[in-house]
């Protein structure tokens, strides 16, 4: 489904296309970011605020890290 609405948005404009939809683990980074131009994994980072509060910024490193390995 995500590869085909990306497939539609690139037939219409050459705008840069990110999905933040459906990404609940690397394996789903992984995949997404072969399809689009990025990925947005923003409830990650806000259950590792929910969890760790003020003390999340070493674990909120730690998975943009990990997501840029698997991006790049």
């Amino acid at each position: 489904k995500a590869e085909q609405v990306v497939k539609d948005i690139r037939e219409v404009t050459d705008v840069p296309c990110v999905i933040s939809y459906g990404i609940a683990n690397m394996d789903s980074v992984k995949k997404m970011s072969e399809l689009s131009d990025g990925v947005v994994a923003s409830e990650d980072i806000m259950l590792l605020l929910a969890e760790y509060g003020q003390n999340a910024s070493d674990n909120i490193g730690t998975l943009i890290a990990e997501i840029k390995n698997i991006v790049l």
